[in-house]
This record gives C-alpha cells, sequence and structure tokens, in this order.
C-alpha cells in the first residue's frame, strides 16, 4: 500500500454533505488500486496551483486482489472509516450505489454526460434516473493473437465472425494423439480463462438472449423464444459454443482444464488465440516483448452485427463523506480534457494502456495500434445488469463445469437461473 499525501485546494460546489468555506482546511482521503505517485502528482499538481487548502491522502489499492479491495471499501464505510473517493468498477454499482453521492448537476448534467461519454458508461452509471460517478477509464474485450501462428496456418487475417473463428482455431491447435501441444484459443472452461464471464456474456448478447425481466428482478438468459417459427434457446446456444472448445468430441477442441491461465500459456507460445483487455496488452508487452502479439475487434455472428463487452472504471464519492462538494469539484478534473489528456498520456509512456472515456479524447488515442480495437467497439459496446457481480460469475462458472463435467447445456443454464434468481431475490 502506497500512501501520498498532496496539498489541494477545492472550491465549494454546491451539492449534498457538508457545506466547505473557501479557506477551510479540508482532507479528502482517495483510494484506487492503480495509478502510483508518479501517475497521480501530475493530475493533482494542476489542480494544486490555484486550489492550496485541502489535503488528499491518496491510498493505492493492490489491484491484483479486487475482491479484497471491494471488502475492503465497504468495511470501512460501515465503520464510518472508509475513503470519500474511490474508485468503483461498473458492475460493481447495483450492489453498492446505495453507499454512495449521485453527481451534483452542478459538476455535469445528464445531457452533458450523455455527449461527453461513449453509452456504455451512462446505462451503467445511472440508477433511478441519478448519475454515481465520473469514469476514468474504458475497456472493450479484444481478441489477442500470436501472429507467427496464424501466419504458420496460413490463416491471413483475424476472424470477422464466429463462424470463421471455429474454422480458425481448428486449423491452429496442434494435437499429438489426444494431447493438446498447442491450443488454437483459450475458451471453454472457467478456471483457466481471465474472462470467461465476458466472453460468454458476449456471445449470449450477440445472440440476442435476453438475460433479465425489465424490471431486473429475474433473469431470462435460460429461457427459450420462437425464431422463423422454431422453438429456440438463445442463451443455451451461446453456452453450447463456448464450452465446444473444451469438450474433446468437438472438432473445435482446443483447451481443457488442466492447462495453465490462459494469458500464462499466451506468453510461453502455448495458445495462439486469448481475449483481454488493456491491461493484458500491457502485461504480455512488458513480459514478453518479442512475441508476436496482435489485437483485433471481437468476432461478431454475422457481418454487419455490432455488440462489444465493455468493461470501465468510474471515480465515486461516498455517501457518508462530509466533504461531498470537495470530493466532486476535485473529480471534475475529470472531465477537464486538456487536464486529464496529459495524465492519459503519461500512463502511455509508461506503458499502461488506458483508453479515456471522454470522447474527444479517445479519438486521439485511436491512431494507436493497441487501443485502436478497444476505442474502436466503444461505441456499441455494452454490459448488463448481474446484481451482485462477483455471485454471477460464480454461477456462471458453476453453469461452465457442469457441461464440461457431462451435464446437458440446458439443465446446467436451468440451474445458473434458479441460483441467480435466488440471488437477485435477496438484493430487493
Amino acid at each position: 500500500m502506497v500512501v501520498i499525501l498532496i496539498a489541494v485546494l477545492v472550491v465549494s460546489l454546491g451539492g449534498k454533505g457538508k457545506e466547505q468555506k473557501p479557506s477551510e482546511k479540508i482532507e479528502l482521503v482517495w483510494w484506487q488500486p492503480f495509478d502510483d505517485q508518479e501517475t497521480i502528482a501530475p493530475l493533482i499538481e494542476a489542480y494544486k496551483k490555484t486550489h492550496p487548502n485541502v489535503t488528499i491522502t491518496y491510498v493505492k489499492k493492490d489491484y491484483t486482489n479486487l475482491e479484497e479491495y471491494q471488502n475492503e471499501v465497504v468495511n470501512a464505510l460501515a465503520n464510518n472509516e472508509g475513503p470519500d473517493i474511490w474508485a468503483l468498477r461498473n458492475d460493481w454499482l447495483p450492489k453498492h450505489y446505495k453507499k454512495l453521492a449521485p453527481v451534483p448537476s452542478k459538476v455535469v448534467t445528464a445531457e452533458d454526460y450523455k455527449n461527453k461519454f461513449f453509452p456504455i458508461v451512462s446505462s451503467e452509471m445511472t440508477v433511478n434516473g441519478q448519475i454515481y460517478g465520473i469514469p476514468s477509464s474504458l475497456d472493450t474485450l479484444v481478441l489477442l493473437y500470436n501472429s507467427k501462428h496464424f501466419n504458420e496456418a496460413e490463416i491471413d487475417e483475424p476472424p470477422t465472425t464466429w463462424t470463421d473463428f471455429a474454422k480458425d482455431v481448428e486449423k491452429l491447435t496442434q494435437r499429438e494423439g489426444n494431447t493438446i501441444v498447442r491450443a488454437g484459443v483459450a475458451c471453454g472452461t472457467a478456471n483457466n480463462v481471465s474472462h470467461f464471464f465476458d466472453v460468454l456474456s458476449l456471445l449470449m448478447l450477440q445472440n440476442k438472449t435476453q438475460m433479465l425481466a425489465e424490471n431486473k428482478k429475474e433473469v431470462y438468459f435460460n429461457r427459450f423464444e420462437t425464431r422463423e417459427g422454431k422453438t429456440y434457446y438463445p442463451g443455451t446456444e451461446a453456452l453450447k459454443f463456448y464450452t465446444s472448445f473444451a469438450l474433446p468430441k468437438k472438432t473445435t477442441y482446443s483447451w481443457n482444464e488442466t492447462m495453465k491461465n490462459d494469458r500464462e500459456e499466451f506468453i510461453n507460445n502455448k495458445v495462439s488465440i486469448i481475449f483481454g483487455y488493456s491491461q493484458d496488452i500491457a502485461e504480455i508487452k512488458k513480459r514478453a516483448p518479442r512475441l508476436s502479439l496482435r489485437v483485433a475487434p471481437v468476432p461478431q455472428v454475422k457481418e454487419g452485427d455490432k455488440i462489444a463487452y465493455g468493461s470501465f472504471w468510474a471515480q465515486v464519492v461516498s455517501r457518508n463523506s462530509p466533504h461531498q462538494e470537495a470530493a466532486w469539484d476535485f473529480l471534475k478534473l475529470y472531465l477537464n480534457k486538456d487536464i486529464i489528456y496529459k495524465y492519459y498520456d503519461l500512463k502511455a509512456e509508461k506503458g499502461e494502456l488506458t483508453a479515456a472515456p471522454l470522447k474527444e479524447i479517445a479519438q486521439n488515442q485511436s491512431s494507436k495500434s493497441d487501443l485502436g480495437p478497444i476505442i474502436k467497439q466503444a461505441d456499441y459496446a455494452t454490459s448488463w445488469y448481474q446484481g451482485d457481480a462477483d455471485k454471477m460469475q460464480k454461477i456462471f462458472s458453476q453453469m461452465i463445469a457442469a457441461v464440461i463435467g457431462g451435464q446437458s447445456p440446458q439443465a446446467a443454464i436451468d440451474a445458473a437461473a434458479k441460483n441467480a434468481n435466488k440471488m437477485l431475490d435477496k438484493l430487493k
């Protein structure tokens, strides 16, 4: 844990919380599981020039254990010892929004919020008509592939449809008998695929699965619908496709539960394709700079369709903070394109890939090869309401394991839906 004390002044803005006097000494506590002193200092220095009477105590948490970080925040807030400002991942909001102060309209209006940021930001950070955070980064799930392996298999371009994807995996996978020597793709399992939940969710959403009832109190992803006069289970079909890469009887068999983590195997040249985000790209480049890594948008069900899976972090303010006005005034820095552009630029210089959620800045970043595919998908990136994201991921993990273990996909997804509804019911 790194603690950095930086003095800055904050102007009063209006809103809830204790009203601040212009000369009042204030301390804001800010927690994040990323950004070190060198990265954050210039951001605050720009503010420090005209705001000298607030002390910001910045605490960097461990990014490798997000569950521990989330629990630490929750426990601290429960004891009235928590941070004034903290970083929240978008899929955590349904679980925690009651602990947060909404963004005052004096900081940014709902209309400006929609205009400044990509669509997923507004939809994910709004609850009951109120916005609960200012985004500080944006990510979309992308395809990471080894171009050397593609050349060896005589594949000219990364796949743009899942049909082509499956064909490419068959060409890329190398076996000796029943033993996989080199996997075409790390996909089909849960325990050793870093973003299994995101990949399966993407497949379901692309297959036009209705994930939830409109009131968000019941999941529908296991249900059937009628397509072209026939009964069709879109969620189940997505599950079948996902797990097909881990079933030995399938022609696409390429991966199994005995293999190491997907990113490790990719670094070790043991797998040709994995799915990842910007932090995965940065980590691979850092640890294996000579690897023939390339980045591409995720495949679609068919040409012309555009659905990607997005994830982002937002800066939020605790509802029990006595300095909400000061906290939101500081966070307005993330809306200042001139100041925040330098922040993203510095991160890039340090090898930290971070796409900006502000459209205006992201457009300038899109020419960079690694961030290009991530930003390209931002306009059509989406996610879905999971209630308690950590519990929903465990439910999906159990569902995938059940199919790998021999249970029928429909039975497995029905059991997952039952468990998910129990979880959602507890959140009411």
